[in-house]
């Protein structure tokens, strides 16, 4: 898909902006992947999303180690440099195909594009509060309710509601014995949460007195 996209580019037409999505591995092997990944898209914008703040030790560490280099350096300032060797890496024990991406993305990836870094806090992570969104069982059971009753409005919240209050105005229906199907749930259910817990399933019958050519009652 990206060689298609360089080609696109190579006959002149006006790009789409690329986007690409990344993993969320930070360390090792994984943060080795996405310096790959950003040597051959070579973007103009990186997002990174739910970045952790360092912490007063880790930034206490990198001082130090910078100062240790920095002495390390006016010490061997006399001494001439030693040859280049290979970056011994993770990704390079992966086979060729690891190494075709680490040569592909190259070292002058700084110097060729610029990239803009922008760190975005995960919404995920953060404290909702009281007027959060509806949960996945209260949206899954809206948008049924929703089938049946079309002018039930789902977006507003129903805090507190139950699947029963919600389903209380929708119009009841008779379905024939023949087609009803009976499975048994190894646990112990309230009787509150057995709609929310059986999505879709018939789970409340009522006996009604039927009058018969016969005279009986069913």
């Amino acid at each position: 898909a990206f060689e298609a996209y360089l080609e696109l580019r190579a006959g002149g037409e006006p790009l789409p902006p690329l986007v690409v999505n990344t993993h969320g591995w930070c360390q090792g092997f994984g943060l080795e992947l996405v310096r790959s990944v950003l040597g051959i898209a070579r973007p103009q914008l990186v997002v990174r999303i739910g970045a952790e703040l360092e912490s007063p030790r880790m930034a206490f560490q990198r001082g130090g180690a910078k100062r240790k280099a920095g002495e390390e350096e006016e010490e061997a300032e006399a001494e001439p440099p030693p040859p280049p060797k290979r970056r011994r890496t993770r990704l390079g024990r992966c086979g060729p195909l690891a190494v075709a991406l680490a040569e592909a993305a190259g070292d002058e990836f700084e110097e060729k594009a610029p990239t803009v870094l922008v760190d975005v806090p995960s919404q995920v992570s953060k404290h909702t509060g009281q007027m959060r969104g509806p949960t996945a069982p209260e949206t899954r059971w809206l948008r049924f309710a929703l089938y049946f009753c079309p002018d039930l409005d789902p977006c507003p919240r129903r805090a507190g509601a139950r699947a029963r209050e919600i389903f209380g105005a929708l119009p009841r229906g008779r379905l024939p014995l023949a087609q009803l199907r009976f499975g048994l749930v190894h646990m112990d259910l309230p009787a509150s949460e057995i709609e929310a817990a059986l999505t879709g399933t018939l789970v409340a019958l009522c006996k009604l007195r039927a009058a018969r050519r016969g005279g009986g009652a069913g």
